[in-house]
């Protein structure tokens, strides 16, 4: 592949590149390495888009993984009950409106 063309450079579109470079930052061990790995386990973690990794051999090797931005992440004591009961409401009001809103329709029709 030559140069990047100034189409390509506008969208923005990565050169190919026949072997991707391996980071070692991108790697959840990061710089670390587990000896002898015989296997990883993963379990959900109580957080929002967040798993707990557990890489196992002749080491042991446990972290959080996440997105790179929390931007879901909720509180422990998020009130979820409260946020049933708004959405309940919401669509009650939406219900009735609907209503009101056809009966005042065919109110006006039939004057």
């Amino acid at each position: 592949m030559g140069k990047p063309t100034a189409q390509d450079m506008e969208e923005r579109l990565a050169p190919y590149q026949e072997l991707l470079p391996l980071i070692p930052q991108a790697a959840i061990t990061m710089d670390k390495q587990v000896a002898r790995l015989s296997g990883i386990l993963t379990d959900v973690a109580h957080l929002e888009s967040t798993s707990i990794v557990l890489a196992h051999g002749l080491d042991l090797f446990c972290t959080r993984v996440q997105p790179s931005s929390t931007f879901d992440l909720l509180q422990e004591d998020f009130p979820f009950a409260f946020l049933v009961l708004i959405t309940s409401v919401f669509g009650i009001a939406a219900l009735v409106l609907k209503y009101l809103g056809e009966r005042s329709a065919l109110k006006a029709k039939w004057q």
